[in-house]
């Protein structure tokens, strides 16, 4: 708040000062009771309630007595003198480090004599401590030092006698071990004395000065061996650049994007340290499936609401039943099992936008049945037998926008390379086409890009697969894929991502599971090309992990890198940018295999799977999500502290189904999570009036001519019968007015 002035030489040797203060632009006197004695090149430093002056010269002796100064008191203290350095001047830069005052080099007054031993003086306990000379520079003065917050770091200055030998060579010194360790002096600065230097937060910037011929102004950024606790060096150069220890934001506690996570955060929860709607994971144990028995080798789907979950296997047991669970009220469900299919595992599974289609697997037997699901009327339809395949486990499935293909897979040993298409509409199957298909096998990588079903990899009789094919039901066609470039042959992939463009193969194992990989490559279909994935900071191999696409990164979880070894871990792949983000383990689900991943919107739901010693029935959501648009306050009033978590939350969505998004309720100050909170909608005037609405609620129509008149006039009540509302008002005769709509109870 006040800047200090001291001592000095001008016309006379100076022993007082005064504090000026910026704000009243006014000063007043230090006082002199106490004071050290008139002098002029000595230390001076701010310790954060004390101004320390030590050392100097009285143009005639050189001084090592000092004091402390309190503004606050405006008194001083003397320092003790035991232990001190030597008497000195032409120490320009003293370093505190935040406890200690750090006083080293220097010269007598006539630089005749230069100094390469110093001390450390405590102000609490008012005590020197000598520094060490073991490994220490050469004696040296006009050098600049600076404190990294947790080494001085020294540069330059002048050795010898006189005018001397400027230098450019420097040291680090360490006060924890009283130790010294020598600057390299590759890209260094040329020698020089009085230059400035200061310290960024990541590297000591090294400005200016005299170098004997000239005042240089160049700038060098110099940088110490910096020990990250847990950021990797490939992450930060991946974000930061190649000279990213000479750039503050990339320190472990800065904030390079501003969005209150510093770079360990970040790191941490596998997020973009530059991108403020990026910010790091947090995992999050939700409801236990009470009734619902864990399982591993399920089937899954998100349906926009609820997590679904069917079949799957237990110790000696696979199971007919299954369960649905909802973000929103973070609890389960039951789901009906009457015409539910035979129980099962080793199952293919979709979701048709309306329906959970489950069909195929093993119980006991490989199977070629199936049915179809309706979360909304909690009801199983059974599929037609009539032209199935024949049965199977492990086969590749997709769902086009109106028909289920269901392709390859395994039955007792022999694996397959047919299937056929299943209609809903009509409960009837159709042949595929075999000419072209690649060769049998089961467990491949396989995704539906909007026109064909591509498969790649895979079991089959000869082992591993690295070969694929696409296949086009339109015109019932195949074709072959590219293979340069395509990852080495696999298999235990039990999920695929389709990020929209491409489809990401990644992880996996060859056929006994015991060599297991971390590779992988991405396939476009449009370029009918692979792109090879990096690996750098990849997760380790694995294979049986859960996979999933958040829109715009791929997560991938869990695994075992055999088929003992387990793992909780994971990653995030930027396919824009070819890096990996580490997952972040702190209150991640134990290690396992045979789970699956599903995102909502906002979060990954991680679901289930085998932990070596039983067959969980644990959820846990993942969310790095941020919700743009809506405060965080308002959202955790409506929505609870996770709302992170909570699909529902998001500022598209309707909860409460009353044809209001959540900005709008939040525009309109009402509650997201009910329907009847306020105004339907407020419109200038017009004959005709429409509003977004909920089928089967009744609405007020209401009207004034201004809206300083007394009350609402009630013209109409409308019972809605679609999601939009439209009103023509016969009534009005006044060219002016505004009308107002509010739901009734049901």
């Amino acid at each position: 708040s006040e800047m200090l002035v001291w001592g000095g030489n001008g016309s006379a040797l100076y022993g007082d000062g005064a504090l000026y203060n910026p704000v009243t632009d006014s000063w007043r006197p230090i006082s002199s009771t106490g004071a050290p004695s008139a002098r002029d090149g000595m230390t001076a430093l701010w310790t954060g309630t004390e101004m320390v002056i030590w050392g100097g010269h009285d143009n005639v002796n050189l001084l090592n007595t000092g004091a402390l100064y309190n503004p606050t008191t405006d008194t001083w203290r003397p320092m003790a003198t035991a232990n001190a350095p030597t008497a000195r001047t032409w120490t320009y830069f003293p370093v505190w480090t935040g406890t200690e005052l750090i006083v080293w080099g220097g010269a007598n007054l006539n630089l005749s004599t230069t100094f390469n031993t110093g001390a450390r003086y405590n102000p609490t306990t008012d005590t020197w401590t000598p520094m060490s000379t073991t490994g220490a520079p050469s004696g040296r003065n006009r050098a600049s030092m600076i404190w990294t917050g947790k080494e001085m770091v020294m540069f330059g200055g002048a050795t010898g006698a006189g005018s001397g030998t400027y230098v450019n060579t420097g040291a680090r010194y360490n006060p924890d071990n009283d130790t010294w360790t020598t600057m390299t002096i590759t890209g260094a600065p040329s020698a020089r004395v009085h230059h400035s230097v200061i310290w960024t937060g990541a590297s000591m910037l090294i400005y200016g000065g005299y170098t004997g011929s000239g005042y240089p102004t160049d700038l060098t950024s110099y940088s110490p061996a910096f020990d990250y606790q847990t950021i990797t060096a490939s992450w930060l150069e991946a974000y930061f650049g190649s000279s990213y220890r000479h750039d503050p934001i990339a320190i472990e506690h800065a904030d390079a994007d501003g969005d209150g996570y510093d770079n360990v955060a970040e790191f941490s929860g596998g997020s973009d340290p530059k991108d403020g709607s990026s910010i790091p994971g947090e995992w999050l144990e939700r409801a236990t499936s009470e009734g619902i028995s864990g399982r591993s080798i399920y089937a899954s789907a998100w349906t926009g609401k609820e997590l679904l979950i069917w079949g799957g296997e237990g110790f000696g047991v696979s199971f007919g039943t299954g369960g649905r669970y909802s973000p929103r009220t973070d609890s389960w469900t039951e789901m009906s099992t009457e015409d539910a299919p035979v129980n099962r595992s080793q199952l293919a599974s979709v979701w048709t936008g309306t329906e959970f289609i489950v069909w195929g697997g093993y119980n006991g037997t490989q199977v070629n049945s199936g049915g179809r699901y309706n979360p909304v009327s909690d009801s199983w339809v059974a599929m037609s037998t009539a032209g199935a395949p024949s049965p199977r486990s492990y086969p590749a499935i997709a769902w086009t926008g109106t028909e289920v293909i269901i392709w390859g897979g395994v039955s007792n040993g022999t694996y397959l390379n047919d299937g056929a298409i299943y209609n809903p509409d009509t409960d009837s199957w159709r042949p595929l086409a075999s000419t072209g298909a690649p060769l049998a096998r089961c467990l491949p990588a396989h995704v539906w890009t909007g026109t064909e079903l591509v498969v790649w990899g895979g079991s089959g009789t000869a082992g591993p697969l690295g070969d694929g094919a696409a296949f086009n039901p339109s015109t019932d066609n195949w074709r072959p894929i590219s293979s340069v470039n395509a990852p080495v042959a696999r298999t235990w992939m039990f999920q695929t991502a389709w990020t929209g463009t491409e489809m990401i193969v990644w992880g996996g194992a060859n056929q006994e599971l015991t060599d297991s990989y971390n590779t992988g490559a991405r396939y476009n279909p449009t370029t009918d090309s692979w792109t090879v994935m990096s690996t750098q900071n990849a997760p380790s191999p694995r294979n049986r992990l859960a996979m999933t696409w958040t829109g715009d990164a791929l997560f991938v979880f869990g695994g075992a890198d055999d088929n003992v070894a387990f793992l909780n871990d994971g990653g995030f792949y930027n396919p824009i940018l070819d890096r990996w983000s580490p997952l972040i383990t702190e209150g991640a689900p134990s290690a396992r295999v045979h789970h699956h991943a599903v995102w909502t919107g906002i979060s990954v739901l991680v679901y289930g799977g085998y932990t070596g010693s039983e067959h969980s029935d644990e959820l846990y959501s993942f969310s790095n999500a941020r919700v743009e648009g809506l405060p965080e306050e308002w959202l955790a009033e409506f929505f609870g502290a996770h709302y992170r978590h909570d699909p529902s939350a998001l500022a598209t969505a309707d909860p409460d189904n009353d044809g209001n998004t959540n900005l709008r309720e939040y525009q309109l100050e009402t509650n997201p999570l009910d329907p009847f909170s306020g105004f339907a909608v407020a419109l200038r005037m017009s004959p005709t009036i429409s509003w977004g609405s909920v089928p089967d609620v009744s609405y007020r129509v209401m009207r004034k001519n201004s809206l300083e008149d007394a009350s609402w006039v009630t013209i109409s009540t409308v019972r809605a019968v679609d999601a939009m509302t439209t009103f023509v008002d016969l009534t009005s005769t006044s060219s002016t007015g505004f009308y107002k709509v509010e739901p009734l109870e049901k």
